[in-house]
């Protein structure tokens, strides 16, 4: 699914030169710019949803907060509907999400 994905670049993947596409995954970590680009969250939602302890996991890593690649497609994965109608509630410090019926 990754070559898919760099490939076609799908998730629209930053183009970060410091960025070595060619590791895998769980060991490529992006600053909150990058993860919100790829998700289309604003910088201020993934920052309440951090605060809220909702949405995909992150780290902290001296100071400065990350997101794996791996857990980014995971909880995009996670968000994945068949309806419309079905209302879909963010879990709290989970990447996985719960569909209420």
């Amino acid at each position: 699914m990754l070559t898919t994905i760099q490939e076609n670049n799908e998730l629209n993947i930053p183009k970060n030169e410091n960025l070595n596409i060619h590791k895998p995954p769980h060991l490529i970590f992006l600053n909150e710019k990058e993860f919100c680009e790829i998700t289309g969250q604003k910088i201020s939602t993934a920052r309440s949803n951090r605060i809220k302890g909702i949405g995909c996991n992150f780290y902290k890593i001296g100071g400065l907060v990350r997101y794996k690649l791996s857990e980014i497609i995971e909880y995009l994965e996670s968000c994945k509907c068949s309806s419309t109608t079905k209302k879909i509630e963010l879990s709290p410090k989970k990447s996985s999400n719960i569909i209420k019926k």
